[in-house]
């Protein structure tokens, strides 16, 4: 759906599509075309771009390094990045960990971490699964023992997405086992270059390494690491998971993208091949009613920047979380419908040699945003999570 905006919103927009012309980097462009990894140098890279033009943490308050945007503009900043296909700021430091600094960090850990996470100095990754606690998470396991000034960190995180170019991890660790699970939890923040640290990688069924397991012998934190109080960090927990649901307006944009190439993409082949039209118009029907799915979300989205109360957005992001997981896994079951469809064109059994040609990049495309997005149902709480809290904060029940 496409918003007319007022002349001055518009001018806006114009004005960040004209900075990524002209100073997105070449070779991470070609990066991204030929699907390739993201090193740490090139995410520190753009980071480092658009901190120099003022807008490293825009969404931010002026007086940690924001510009002072309404949300209206912040939504615009961040979604014109994505229709422009310029990679997204990593969100593990600026909309995650900063916020929760700013509430319950000390002045010294305020100090030493916001500037470089604003600049993009530092990578950030976020350490709560494990192996035997996903969703599930007052269940986590991983040992924090005081020892005087410092804390012995021993266990394992799973799920770790982008440890391997992370330098800074934030984690949920148990420094009590007796009471309420979630007394007993606090939120400390690690430098991945400590001794007795391991990350392994995992390599998901789309044959790509984006999460790790991270692995902790006997770690030395300094207890000035720790954030807020001793056993009182699920407080940090609640608080981050409401910044961690809440950045979807960059997801819808990506998802409309995808749908729009998905659109593209079927009037192609039903050019070339009109004896399969039934099935090329059932798969456009799809996209469709997901796109009237996504504009929904969208919509709500867009109330929620304009409600008086600020924190409004955040008390539905359980809600837009929802509604997006659901629009991204349909639309990538139509990938997957048209990847048997080019099977079937193409040949009787699926080989590495298998689709040939232009046809080959697509395909792969297809099938690897299928596989990928199994997850959104599942990470940042799965859906089923998320109907509790919906039931609890918007219902009342």
């Amino acid at each position: 759906m496409i918003i007319q905006l007022p002349e001055d919103r518009a001018a806006f927009v114009a004005q960040i599509s004209e900075f990524v012309d002209k100073k997105y980097p070449a070779s991470l462009r070609k990066k991204q075309e030929n699907r390739q990894d993201f090193t740490k140098s090139d995410y520190k890279r753009w980071h480092g771009i658009l901190a120099k033009a003022g807008w490293g943490a825009c969404h931010w308050p002026v007086e940690h390094g924001g510009t002072g945007w309404d949300e209206w503009n912040n939504y615009l900043f961040y979604s014109t990045l994505v229709a422009k296909n310029a990679h997204q700021v990593l969100p593990f430091g600026i909309n995650m960990l900063a916020p929760l600094l700013m509430a319950f960090g000390t002045p010294e850990q305020k100090e030493i971490f916001l500037p470089k996470i604003r600049t993009g100095e530092q990578i950030w990754c976020q350490g709560y699964s494990e192996p035997n606690a996903g969703s599930d998470l007052a269940s986590l396991q991983m040992r924090a023992e005081r020892h005087g000034d410092h804390y012995l960190l021993n266990g394992t995180k799973m799920w770790t997405t982008l440890a391997h170019v992370a330098d800074w991890i934030f984690c949920l660790v148990r420094t009590r086992k007796d009471g309420k699970p979630q007394t007993g939890i606090s939120f400390i923040l690690v430098d991945l270059s400590t001794p007795g640290i391991t990350i392994n990688p995992i390599i998901t069924a789309d044959r790509a390494h984006e999460v790790n397991t991270v692995i902790f012998e006997n770690v030395k934190v300094p207890v000035s690491h720790l954030v807020g109080e001793e056993n009182k960090g699920w407080d940090c927990a609640k608080y981050l998971l409401m910044f961690e649901r809440s950045s979807f307006g960059a997801n819808i944009a990506m998802l409309e993208g995808i749908l729009a190439d998905m659109k593209s993409s079927i009037c192609e082949l039903l050019a070339v091949d009109r004896s399969r039209t039934a099935f090329y118009e059932t798969l456009m029907a799809h996209c469709l009613r997901v796109e009237s799915d996504l504009l929904a979300a969208k919509l709500t989205m867009l109330r929620a920047l304009t409600d008086p109360d600020a924190m409004h957005a955040r008390k539905i992001a359980s809600l837009l979380k929802v509604l997006v997981s659901r629009s991204i896994q349909s639309v990538t079951d139509c990938h997957l419908k048209l990847y048997q469809e080019l099977s079937l064109v193409n040949g009787a059994s699926l080989s590495p040699t298998f689709f040939l040609g232009a046809q080959e990049n697509f395909a792969t495309l297809l099938a690897n945003r299928y596989l990928n997005h199994r997850k959104e149902s599942i990470y940042a709480g799965s859906n089923e999570i998320q109907y509790n809290v919906i039931a609890k904060m918007i219902l009342g029940l």
